[in-house]
């Protein structure tokens, strides 16, 4: 299961392992921006990892020059191309370890827009000066869409 954050987690872990069902989460989001929001997330999934005792995967590399070259003549579907970068590695790494399916707690977020399965408030460079044009000062997510 592709993990965005701790928070977004807890629930999908949850009614997930009520059923029985065994899970290995990967983080994998070059998109949070800043570094300092990234290795927040970071680490508030790991004290959950240890709390939990979850099995969690880490490609830990902060990318936002690898995020923002994924965009380049993309910039119209930026949401998409993000997912897409994201969900492939999941689903790549899923078949790679013999899973039978594969998810993400983006599913779960408020801040994301399930029928695409992207959001306004992502944590990426975009989205944040998304917000503070259309709410300056703001500092907390926002859903902008």
């Amino acid at each position: 299961m592709h993990i965005c954050c701790a928070n977004c987690a807890l629930s999908p872990l949850v009614k997930l392992g009520s059923r029985g069902v065994e899970t290995k989460g990967l983080w994998f989001n070059p998109n949070i921006h800043p570094e300092e929001e990234y290795s927040l997330r970071l680490s508030t999934l790991r004290q959950l990892q240890g709390l939990w005792r979850l099995e969690i995967e880490y490609m830990d590399r902060y990318g936002l020059e690898e995020y923002l070259r994924a965009f380049e003549g993309h910039e119209g579907t930026r949401c998409e191309v993000c997912y897409r970068m994201r969900l492939e590695e999941t689903a790549m790494r899923a078949r790679a370890g013999g899973f039978d399916a594969f998810s993400t707690t983006l599913l779960v977020s408020p801040y994301q827009e399930p029928v695409l399965l992207v959001g306004a408030y992502c944590g990426c460079l975009y989205s944040k000066e998304e917000r503070e044009k259309a709410r300056p000062g703001a500092t907390g997510a926002r859903r902008d869409r």
